[in-house]
């Protein structure tokens, strides 16, 4: 089962003690030490440049089972005025094909859909089918279209409508 907990500039400290890392979130950083800390480092100045709110920022995944971090996640920004919300996630190298890709796009979905505030999760991926676009598919994402991306080019663009049930 994957946990998610929020990045903060606390954790990109601890990352590189891991004892003080094992403290604050039960896990282990082992091998992915430097990952974690790059990741919450940019994390933290992706939040300065748009706006940090915890809820839609991003995540550490952590497997309960292994009390390991393998992976992170969040939202690109909160959601817009008409409750779209961009979701973004990974796997460090360690875990990679071992499902975990899947249960963070899943945990985050989970999330937007008990938050009230999302109508749609949206998703972008490189513009051809690769483990994302599966993991999208298995979400029930559909791919709608392109969109330029100011770091990758052109992408696609995947768009999972909430149930009303789920706002």
């Amino acid at each position: 089962m994957i946990r998610l907990i929020a990045l903060s500039p606390a954790l990109a400290d601890a990352a590189r003690k891991p004892h003080r890392f094992a403290a604050l979130t039960g896990a282990h950083v082992a091998d992915v030490a430097e990952q974690v800390h790059v990741v919450a480092t940019q994390d933290a100045a992706h939040r300065a440049r748009v706006g940090w709110i915890q809820e839609w920022g991003g995540f550490l995944a952590i497997d309960d089972a292994r009390q390991q971090v393998v992976g992170i996640g969040g939202y690109v920004a909160a959601p817009d005025v008409d409750g779209a919300v961009e979701i973004a996630y990974g796997t460090f190298a360690p875990y990679e094909g071992q499902g975990y890709a899947t249960q963070i796009a899943g945990a985050l979905i989970a999330q937007a859909a008990d938050s009230g505030a999302v109508r749609l999760v949206y998703a972008h991926t490189l513009p051809t089918p690769s483990a994302s676009t599966r993991i999208l598919e298995k979400h029930g994402f559909v791919q709608t279209g392109t969109a330029q991306d100011d770091d990758e080019g052109l992408v696609w663009r995947w768009e999972l409508p909430l149930p009303v049930s789920a706002r």
